[in-house]
């Protein structure tokens, strides 16, 4: 087991009751959640299964499990899981209380524009000038997302713009509560039809827990009795939403240790607080006079991961922020030696030339591509990086599935898949049609959808000879068999045919592209 430093077996030991664990980047914070559960269950202060275990990602909460579970054994029943888990298993479990049907189905993005989508054409816009949907569909859907984040509703939403249309505020201030007042009907509509048709998304899965806890506080308190300590990992990257939820259940005294650090709080676009970290003896300390249990900081400050001249640029960097808790990171004495260069690039192309050509080098004097690692603030710098190391030879392993999704072949496979397990995904298939396989034009799509619909239109006029039969150009043509075979249909027949609205190449090609699909 690994030998702990004295300021770790400090936060491992720390006594029950609010704890706030300032971990410094490369500090060993998760060994330190693993061996003080050990403790806890080893000094008999909670039972495995007594102990919950929140943090940010799946991949976190994997690492903290198996941590846990290399060290109290294979059989500890910690429950580890991430805050959105949490909420989720909470929705599941109470279901009819929160009024949801017996399936509950989680909306991704990509399905939250669809929904949008839909009832997008209820509503008129100043903003859709643009002639774009996605200038209204993102910000409504960004912005019910802030709202979530911020446990604040429509009402509250629209009275706030208003009070800014109507006051003395600079003109870019009013400009947006103009956008957003614009766009406060799209979002009611959808969280209507989130509820019509039984959706919930990665908000709801905090908010509508928070309203269920809030309306039956029993709920928390049989949460509290099934896990009366928590551990927080992440927690400078929880939002208001979240950390209400805990509070909801672990009130002021209880067992709560959270652990974070407000210098690597990175994800404020996506709602979250900082200030949960920095302001944790105000949400979560009793009172004086009442249980007199004030919350104890620990600090983790020796950085394992970095050399001496990196912790003193981070300590550099550190000093300049004003509200922030206070720490001074150390370097491990076996810590090597680091070099710190930097360079001005005109552009992305520029930038990621130069990277490239640094590996190389490295490479060429004996360096393992291996023991290279290039780090990118934002995931759309991978592209032309990648692309530099690629013309240079260099072997490279790109982590992260976005940009391995981005990738051209991915996507089609992605593709593939849609149109064989969904019903009818006009996006996935279209890509496949106009792709290099096919090379189907739209102007031969264009012909298939107009006689489509005039088969359609002739295919529901009653023949001759029938009750209120009309009198049809041409013969009625024979409908689309109920397993909606496409070469039996007629408008395959026309294309078979050649009807003259589709060059011939096209309607090869669209023959053999339908026939796969």
């Amino acid at each position: 087991m690994i030998e702990l430093n004295p300021q770790q077996l400090a936060a491992v030991t720390a006594p029950l009751g609010p704890v706030v664990i300032v971990a410094g980047a490369g500090s060993g914070k998760t060994e330190v959640m693993a061996r003080r559960i050990l403790h806890m269950v080893t000094t008999g202060a909670a039972r495995p299964d007594q102990i919950l275990g929140l943090t940010f990602s799946n991949k976190a909460a994997a690492n903290l499990r198996s941590r846990v579970k290399r060290t109290l054994g294979a059989d500890a029943d910690v429950h580890v899981t991430t805050y959105h888990g949490f909420g989720a298993q909470l929705l599941d479990e109470h279901r009819v209380e929160l009024g949801l049907s017996s399936r509950v189905e989680l909306l991704d993005r990509p399905r939250a524009w669809q929904l949008l989508l839909e009832v997008f054409d209820e509503f008129r816009f100043d903003l859709r000038k643009t002639g774009r949907a996605g200038a209204i569909i993102e910000p409504a859907l960004t912005l019910a997302g802030q709202l979530a984040d911020h446990v604040l509703d429509v009402a509250t939403l629209r009275a706030d713009c208003e009070r800014i249309i109507d006051g003395a505020f600079a003109s870019k201030t009013t400009t947006t509560a103009r956008k957003r007042l614009e766009i406060v009907p799209l979002i009611e509509a959808y969280e209507r039809r989130k509820r019509e048709l039984g959706f919930v998304d990665h908000n709801d899965q905090i908010v509508l827990p928070l309203r269920l806890l809030t309306a039956d506080p029993s709920v928390a308190e049989r949460l509290r009795d099934r896990f009366p300590i928590v551990l927080l990992d992440e927690y400078q990257d929880t939002n208001v939403a979240q950390r209400r939820l805990l509070q909801m259940i672990y009130p002021p005294g209880s067992a709560v240790t959270a652990v974070g650090d407000d210098m690597q709080s990175i994800y404020g676009f996506r709602g979250a607080a900082v200030a949960n970290l920095i302001d944790f003896e105000q949400h979560f300390m009793a009172a004086r006079g009442a249980l007199d249990i004030a919350p104890a900081q620990r600090l983790l400050e020796v950085n394992f991961r970095s050399g001496p001249e990196i912790v003193e640029l981070a300590n550099r960097v550190q000093a300049m922020v004003l509200r922030a808790r206070p720490k001074q990171l150390r370097v491990d004495e076996r810590a090597v030696s680091s070099v710190i260069e930097c360079f001005l690039a005109a552009d992305d192309l520029e930038e990621a030339q130069t990277i490239a050509s640094l590996v190389a080098e490295r490479i060429a004097k004996g360096s393992a591509a291996g023991e290279i690692a290039v780090l990118c603030r934002k995931r759309k710098l991978t592209t032309a990086i990648v692309a530099a190391l690629q013309q240079r030879g260099v072997p490279i392993d790109v982590v992260g599935l976005g940009g391995l999704l981005a990738r051209p072949e991915i996507v089609d496979v992605v593709a593939w898949l849609e149109v064989l397990t969904l019903a009818g995904p006009v996006v996935p298939t279209l890509r496949l049609l106009f792709g290099p396989r096919y090379r189907i034009g739209m102007r031969d799509l264009a012909a298939v959808t107009r006689h489509g619909r005039e088969v359609a239109r002739r295919a529901r006029t009653p023949a001759a000879g029938t009750p209120d039969a009309g009198t049809p150009d041409t013969e009625t043509p024979t409908a689309p068999d109920a397993k909606g075979d496409v070469e039996s249909t007629p408008a395959m027949t026309s294309i078979q045919h050649g009807d003259g609205r589709s060059a011939p190449a096209g309607r090869d090609a669209l023959l053999v592209g339908l026939d796969a699909i």
